[in-house]
């Protein structure tokens, strides 16, 4: 059989995660170093509370989906609050507050009026690579791959077996609040009006979840605070989990909706392995 290699569409793949990645590693080694003084954010425990309020949260996602209007405002607004959330952390490692703030609410009203695909996947560049970079500062690189293995164990689950992945994404996009990057098969597609690229997904745009960009990124900056080089060489293994990602994605022999974080996590796991070995 023939490898299909589809460098076009990679090359805007690698593009979105390589800009999330680098600005990801910049934004934990920043705010690790100048702001936490090199010590993590926190213990990470989870207790019973914790495990209720995640099952709650799934709970009313599945109920608010239910219904088409509900599920249109919350993605909407989920959305905006995401962006927002994000921006404001990455603009705190670069500017002092109030700017910072200031910075946030220019990216959502960007975000919200300029409605290209450029404009969503800027927005969602800053929100993932500030969130995740966070959340990750605060987990040891253990809990980092314990999360990265259940989440790629229920990302299977969920895209080919209960197939709830493939209907919430459905719904996403109906919203007109897709929680991923539209990304164009034409280079000049990120200029088009994002509602008109939602509408074509599936044919001339494809949908990359959040959650397969952002989740990776924990564990990197869960390594930062040890050692920069240790944050670069794991994100190199993302972006080669991707490309492994990618030519599984392309050489389907129908084109479906695939589970995309499997392989970028094992990738990413074998990255912060090296630097284990390597004692870097």
């Amino acid at each position: 059989m023939k490898i299909k290699f589809g460098l076009n569409l990679f090359a805007k793949e690698s593009l979105l995660y390589a800009l999330t990645v680098a600005l990801g590693l910049i934004v934990s080694y920043r705010y690790g170093h100048i702001f936490l003084g090199s010590s993590r954010l926190i213990v990470t425990e989870y207790g019973a509370k914790d495990i209720f309020a995640i099952a709650l949260i799934v709970v009313i996602i599945v109920a608010i989906q239910r219904s088409q209007i509900a599920s249109r405002w919350f993605y909407r607004i989920f959305l905006i609050i995401f962006i927002f959330g994000g921006a404001q952390t990455v603009g705190d490692v670069f500017f002092a507050f109030p700017i910072s703030f200031y910075f946030a609410l220019i990216i959502v009203a960007l975000f919200i009026s300029w409605r290209t695909v450029l404009m969503h996947n800027f927005g969602l560049v800053l929100a993932i690579a500030g969130l995740a970079s966070i959340i990750g500062l605060g987990l040891s690189p253990k809990i980092a791959i314990v999360a990265l293995l259940v989440l790629s164990f229920y990302d299977i689950i969920a895209v080919y077996k209960t197939r709830h992945m493939v209907a919430m994404a459905r719904s996403m996009i109906l919203s007109g609040a897709p929680f991923g990057f539209v990304v164009p098969i034409q280079w000049a597609g990120f200029l088009n009006n994002k509602d008109e690229a939602q509408s074509k997904i599936g044919d001339k745009f494809m949908l990359l979840g959040a959650g397969d960009v952002g989740s990776p990124i924990l564990l990197m900056s869960s390594t930062v605070l040890g050692s920069i080089w240790s944050g670069i060489i794991v994100g190199v293994f993302v972006l080669i989990g991707v490309f492994v990602t990618h030519l599984l994605f392309i050489n389907q022999d129908k084109r479906e909706p695939m589970a995309a974080l499997p392989p970028i996590a094992t990738l990413t796991i074998i990255g912060y392995l090296l630097t284990v070995f390597l004692n870097i």
